[in-house]
């Protein structure tokens, strides 16, 4: 995805984009987000929970994410890790982050442009159909005067 951002400079996406408690604000789809640790001056790994719509199941992520700060552009990447201590929850289905980011480039003073990349595998299929009722399918489970003469 990308969108060029008229009246915002890219040094305030990318704090908006960077600032995990702020997110809380503006990101009505997220349930939980917090740092694990702290790894370099441009890398942690953290938690994020999300809403996802009915019927499936909220999903969560363990990541590390690294960023690097170029003159006026930002790149903010990141991808799942595990940690012994955030073991997948019973209540939430544990994503993948492949591989996903946001490159941030300055087009002038009050301007910029953003690409967001996501390589993302939700995972949860079986998860998100417990409960949801299964349709028979009619080759296998209709009687035999219905299903279809080979």
């Amino acid at each position: 995805c990308r969108m060029e951002c008229c009246d915002v400079p890219a040094e305030t996406l990318y704090d908006v984009l960077h600032d995990i408690e702020y997110r809380k604000k503006w990101d009505s789809n997220v349930i939980e987000t917090f740092d694990i640790a702290r790894l370099t001056v441009n890398a942690d790994v953290g938690y994020y929970s999300w809403r996802c719509p009915k019927p499936l199941k909220n999903r969560d992520v363990i990541t590390l994410r690294s960023w690097l700060p170029m003159g006026a552009d930002y790149i903010i990447m990141n991808y799942s890790v595990k940690h012994p201590k955030y073991p997948p929850r019973k209540d939430l289905v544990r994503a993948v982050s492949i591989q996903t980011g946001y490159l941030i480039q300055s087009t002038g003073p009050k301007s910029c442009v953003i690409t967001y990349l996501a390589q993302v595998d939700p995972k949860g299929h079986e998860e998100d159909v417990q409960g949801v009722p299964q349709v028979p399918r009619v080759e296998t489970e209709a009687p035999a005067s219905l299903q279809a003469v080979a």
